[in-house]
Protein backbone atom coordinates (compact mmCIF):
# COMPACT_ATOMS: atom_id res chain seq x y z
CA UNK A 1 0.00 0.00 0.00
CA UNK A 2 1.52 3.61 -0.89
CA UNK A 3 0.98 6.68 1.43
CA UNK A 4 -1.40 9.53 0.74
CA UNK A 5 -0.66 13.54 1.18
CA UNK A 6 -3.71 15.25 2.23
CA UNK A 7 -5.26 18.40 0.16
CA UNK A 8 -7.98 21.29 1.66
CA UNK A 9 -10.56 22.93 -1.06
CA UNK A 10 -11.91 26.14 0.35
CA UNK A 11 -15.42 27.01 0.15
CA UNK A 12 -14.50 29.10 -3.15
CA UNK A 13 -12.70 26.31 -4.57
CA UNK A 14 -9.06 26.74 -3.54
CA UNK A 15 -7.15 24.01 -3.39
CA UNK A 16 -4.33 23.83 -0.97
CA UNK A 17 -1.48 20.67 -0.77
CA UNK A 18 -0.64 20.00 2.71
CA UNK A 19 2.87 18.25 2.31
CA UNK A 20 3.57 18.32 5.36
CA UNK A 21 1.09 15.87 6.46
CA UNK A 22 1.62 12.39 5.11
CA UNK A 23 -0.39 9.04 5.77
CA UNK A 24 -0.99 5.21 4.87
CA UNK A 25 -4.39 3.72 3.98
CA UNK A 26 -4.03 2.54 7.79
CA UNK A 27 -4.08 5.79 9.19
CA UNK A 28 -8.23 6.66 7.88
CA UNK A 29 -10.83 4.84 6.05
CA UNK A 30 -10.00 5.81 2.64
CA UNK A 31 -14.11 4.70 1.99
CA UNK A 32 -15.04 8.32 3.05
CA UNK A 33 -12.88 10.19 0.49
CA UNK A 34 -15.30 8.77 -2.80
CA UNK A 35 -15.44 11.88 -4.56
CA UNK A 36 -12.47 11.93 -7.62
CA UNK A 37 -11.24 15.47 -8.79
CA UNK A 38 -8.82 15.40 -11.70
CA UNK A 39 -5.74 18.46 -10.00
CA UNK A 40 -3.96 20.40 -12.40
CA UNK A 41 -0.42 21.96 -11.60
CA UNK A 42 -0.02 19.95 -8.78
CA UNK A 43 2.15 16.78 -8.07
CA UNK A 44 -0.71 14.32 -8.00
CA UNK A 45 -2.98 14.20 -11.08
CA UNK A 46 -6.12 12.90 -8.50
CA UNK A 47 -7.64 13.25 -5.21
CA UNK A 48 -10.60 12.04 -3.73
CA UNK A 49 -12.70 14.56 -1.60
CA UNK A 50 -14.67 14.05 1.53
CA UNK A 51 -17.48 15.88 0.42
CA UNK A 52 -18.42 16.61 -2.95
CA UNK A 53 -18.59 20.19 -2.77
CA UNK A 54 -17.86 23.62 -0.47
CA UNK A 55 -14.71 23.44 1.97
CA UNK A 56 -13.37 19.74 2.05
CA UNK A 57 -10.85 17.51 2.90
CA UNK A 58 -8.86 15.55 0.42
CA UNK A 59 -6.14 12.70 -0.39
CA UNK A 60 -4.18 11.80 -2.74
CA UNK A 61 -2.07 9.25 -3.31
CA UNK A 62 1.54 10.25 -3.51
CA UNK A 63 3.01 10.60 -7.14
CA UNK A 64 5.74 8.58 -6.65
CA UNK A 65 2.95 5.43 -6.09
CA UNK A 66 1.40 5.82 -9.01
CA UNK A 67 2.22 2.92 -11.35
CA UNK A 68 3.94 4.18 -14.46
CA UNK A 69 4.91 7.74 -13.11
CA UNK A 70 8.96 7.07 -12.76
CA UNK A 71 10.93 4.39 -14.99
Amino acid sequence: MGEYVFYLRTEEGHIQRLSNIIATPRDYLIGDYRYKETLINFPETTVFWASELRSTVGIAPLISDLPGKYP
